[in-house]
């Protein structure tokens, strides 16, 4: 394997070291946590919300007919 190069191995530093880029990095990563979590959020409710939201309609619908 080759060594680097001196002026290689300075721009390799260079880039490891820079820092520009690293705020819109960061709120890329946390948008994506955000968005994922609620999308397994979501997943895990919707059963639970349709439930709910079944049987009251099917309360209300029931309560309708059995009035005069």
């Amino acid at each position: 394997m080759r060594s680097l190069s001196i002026p290689h191995s300075r721009r390799l530093i260079r880039f490891w070291t820079d820092e520009t880029g690293a705020v819109t990095v960061d709120w890329v990563v946390l948008t994506v946590a955000v968005a994922g979590l609620a999308l397994t959020i979501a997943t895990l409710m919707t059963p639970q919300i349709f439930a709910a939201v079944g049987s009251t309609i099917v309360s209300f619908i029931t309560e309708a007919q059995a009035r005069p």
